[in-house]
């Protein structure tokens, strides 16, 4: 599997390539994406980044948003990149009242592709949250502080709001899972 990660200035990029690193992915900057240059069959991984947030930045995530409605491939989401697939499909972001940073507790909804375990404990480092979900866009998990897992009804997007590459195992083996989802 071909893997490009895109990072948007995440402090944790270097934690998501050692993990993949038997996939040998290429890293490349939000600022250097071309849409165009993505090998069709390509997975896709949008990292989190805090220097801008979705909202107001369409220049700085312009292109972002036409490789996910555009590409030929899986898009994975993560923090940042979960909320760029959300706005992109229309769903509305919430600005939280404080950063949310710290493990969080995932609730499955049962719909999906994934197994995901009650109670499973996932690390999160962010300010905005999605509480409901447009078409076709759905949620597989939630949290007490909005959608944690989302699923594009008939591409392999996905996106997670929480860091899986900063969530010891149980966030490895989210990751693993839709890894897998999207090799299919």
């Amino acid at each position: 599997m071909s893997i490009i990660i895109v990072d948007n200035g995440s402090s944790y990029t270097k934690n998501l390539a050692q993990f993949l690193q038997v996939e040998s992915p290429t890293i490349i900057s939000y600022e250097d994406l071309d849409p165009h240059n993505i090998p069709k069959g390509t997975t896709v991984i949008l990292t989190g980044g805090h220097q801008y947030p979705v909202l107001w930045h369409k220049k700085q995530y312009g292109k972002e948003a036409a490789l996910i409605k555009k590409h030929k491939g899986p898009v994975i989401g993560i923090c940042l990149g979960f909320e760029l697939i959300a706005h992109t499909y229309g769903s509305h972001l919430h600005l939280l009242n404080e950063r949310r940073k710290g493990e969080v507790t995932l609730i499955p909804t049962g719909l999906g592709p994934l197994t995901i375990p009650a109670s499973v404990a996932v690390y999160e480092n962010h300010n905005w949250s999605v509480q409901k979900l447009k078409r076709p866009l759905r949620a597989l998990a939630r949290s007490e502080y909005g959608i944690e897992i989302l699923k594009h009804s008939r591409k392999p997007i996905y996106g997670m709001q929480f860091h899986p590459e900063m969530s010891s195992k149980n966030g490895a083996a989210l990751l693993t899972a839709i890894l897998d989802q999207v090799k299919g």
